[in-house]
């Protein structure tokens, strides 16, 4: 599979990265620094990403050709709900969009819209969009061993 990790860089996304190229898949390492990114992984496709300002048409361009994304992108200061949260939903916007049907969210212990600090709450609005997109008739289906000749749609 060609996946696509935002967040490459982080603590979670590089233990991805590395488990991702082992086991063969043809990752593309995203985040907001490319030449870090392609220091710290030799030989892996780069992809300068923003969460804070991408938007959904910007996604949609990159996610040609993608089977999968998975979100590892994560931040405990600045302005974390436009990156956790709004930032988070063009992202899975532009994945529905694409027709992406393998979207991954890698959240924390503990989020929730009614959490109290803003990293666990915007965390959990992100994760309760992805699971309402998700279910809406016609959008996504969460099976990341899809054949590929498959409806990446409705599944069938």
């Amino acid at each position: 599979m060609r996946i696509l990790v935002v967040g490459a860089s982080g603590f979670i996304g590089k233990h991805i990265v590395v488990r991702l190229r082992a086991a063969g898949h043809n990752v593309i390492c995203a985040g907001r620094n490319p030449a870090w990114l392609a220091r710290i992984f030799p030989g892996c496709d780069t992809a300068q990403v923003d969460l804070a300002t991408d938007t959904v048409q910007a996604w949609i361009a990159r996610l040609q050709g993608v089977d999968a994304v998975i979100n590892a992108a994560g931040i405990l200061r600045g302005d974390v709900e436009t990156v956790q949260h709004r930032g988070t939903v063009r992202l899975f916007n532009a994945c529905a969009s694409a027709n992406i049907s393998c979207v991954l969210q890698i959240s924390a212990l503990g989020a929730g819209a009614e959490a109290a600090g803003p990293f666990l709450k915007t965390k959990g609005l992100a994760d309760a969009y992805l699971i309402r997109l998700a279910q809406a008739p016609c959008r996504m289906v969460a099976d990341c061993d899809a054949p590929r000749r498959r409806n990446r749609i409705s599944g069938r």
